[in-house]
């Protein structure tokens, strides 16, 4: 039962689900296809709360390199397929 903890700014989009994926460092356990997640604000922030209860319909690896290329799984993004990527994990562009 993964804790996953969101940034203060991506609090709004993540209780009204408009953010519904999220890019996260490997982890020493990682999340995996169908565990249940609990989703808090910013582990820095007291007092935290719980925003919501979910469950994992995927994983897949992401690789982003100094020159901008980004690999979803064994799909190598172009620029429109960035953008959509960005938006989607809760930020305004790929730059952010």
């Amino acid at each position: 039962m993964p804790s996953l903890y969101i940034k203060e700014r991506s609090v709004k989009a993540v209780v009204a689900g408009s953010v519904k994926q999220v890019i996260r460092r490997r982890r020493r356990l990682s999340v995996q296809l169908g565990d249940r997640l609990y989703i808090y604000t910013d582990n820095k922030v007291r007092p935290r709360r719980r925003l919501r209860e979910t469950k994992c319909d995927d994983v897949l690896p992401v690789f982003i390199d100094s020159n901008r290329s980004v690999i979803v799984g064994n799909d190598v993004l172009d620029e429109k397929e960035k953008h959509d990527l960005a938006l989607a994990s809760g930020f305004d562009c790929f730059s952010d």
